[in-house]
């Protein structure tokens, strides 16, 4: 048996080191699209405009947006969705740091924030 995708991203998080993991879906247009491939790199804590990567049970993995923290649960969400997810802080696999060819990432679209105050 295979491990899944999920299991492999946290076995390759908890080594340190970034690790590529490939975009799939349109959640995170404009920012992110399918077919992108991004660095990822675990860290003890998050900034809200942070892109996460984060086991979200059945669905598998999420690039979502950390918002904001409430309650001891990261609040996160695509920038092309309006679906927040909470997730504990065990749960997130790390942070997208730039694309795997080294271009850094756009920055947070206005609308986001706006919505979420």
């Amino acid at each position: 048996m295979e491990p899944s995708n999920t299991t492999l991203a946290l076995l390759r998080s908890l080594q340190g080191k970034p690790f590529p993991v490939s975009v799939h879906g349109i959640s995170m247009n404009p920012t992110l699209w399918q077919g992108d491939e991004v660095l990822v790199q675990r860290f003890s804590s998050y900034t809200p405009g942070d892109i996460l990567v984060y086991d979200y049970g059945k669905e598998g993995l999420l690039i979502h947006r950390f918002l904001y923290l409430k309650h001891g649960l990261y609040h996160c969400r695509g920038d092309n969705t309006v679906r927040i997810e909470r997730i504990a802080h065990k749960r997130i696999i790390g942070k997208v740091l730039s694309f795997s060819d080294g271009r850094p990432l756009p920055a947070c679209p206005e609308h986001i924030w706006k919505e979420t105050k």
